[in-house]
């Protein structure tokens, strides 16, 4: 039962695409990375959270550059709150959609991931 703070999923139709979406994947399509720029005290680096299905690519990155000392800290948060779990859900805003090879591939901007055991929101660090 839903509470009274809480409203209907809407499924991503393409047409309000600066609404904040929640989607939810198994875990064994998910791949994330920092990307880094040197030294990882300077701002540039980028932590980018993939994940492939069989007919859809997301691909949800940072709207800010981060230090690599702040996405290898989100990196490691990522790991233990999905330890252990086989879902997650991700939130974000659609940034654009292409389509290549059969695939659609949509570019997101990160604000939130979460499980079970509790979420990491972008601006946390």
């Amino acid at each position: 039962m839903a509470s009274e703070n809480s409203f209907p999923a809407t499924p991503f139709n393409g047409q309000n695409p600066f609404f904040p979406y929640w989607q939810c994947f198994d875990k064994k399509h998910l791949y994330f990375k920092c990307s880094y720029n040197k030294p990882l005290s300077k701002v540039g680096s980028a932590l980018s959270i993939q994940i492939e299905t069989t007919f859809e690519n997301h691909i949800y990155s940072h709207s800010h550059a981060i230090s690599g000392e702040v996405c290898n800290e989100m990196r490691a948060r990522l790991i233990k709150l999905l330890k252990n779990q086989r879902y997650f859900c991700v939130n974000g805003t659609n940034d654009s959609v292409e389509s290549a090879a059969k695939k659609k591939i949509y570019f997101w901007s990160l604000y939130r991931l979460k499980t079970k055991l509790g979420y990491v929101h972008y601006f946390q660090h």
